[in-house]
């Protein structure tokens, strides 16, 4: 399963989220992807389980990812973001028929500004 965000700007929010303040490497790229909304399997947030939001994710997320990728329904699955709710993650399935229809761009590299991260201390 790749995980990706509807937006750069989602992206980089959910990566600063996952690494606790740490400042982030340089080796981050940004690659595009498009795909036929017919590819799409969109999850209500209603179907999801209580507290899915929350820090870590509760196992049922989990379960509800691995049983999607099982039955192999759909190439993406979209799902509400943790980090703001209003905008969606897509999950894609590489083993599904319809991967060829996901027209992916060339990579480019991807920095963070440094507004958004931690100020460093000082050198002594």
């Amino acid at each position: 399963m790749v995980y990706t965000a509807d937006s750069p700007a989602l992206a980089a929010l959910e990566i600063l989220v996952q690494i606790h303040g740490e400042p982030p490497d340089d080796r981050y790229m940004l690659i595009a992807a498009t795909f036929p909304e017919r590819t799409v399997t969109r999850l209500d947030p209603g179907e999801l389980p209580q507290g899915w939001a929350t820090y870590p994710a509760a196992p049922p997320l989990r379960i509800l990812g691995d049983t999607w990728i099982a039955r192999n329904t759909s190439l993406i699955l979209a799902v509400p973001s943790a980090v703001i709710p209003e905008q969606h993650n897509f999950l894609i399935n590489p083993r599904h028929p319809d991967f060829p229809s996901l027209k992916i761009a060339v990579p480019r590299a991807f920095t963070f500004d440094p507004r958004l991260l931690p100020p460093r201390p000082p050198l002594p």
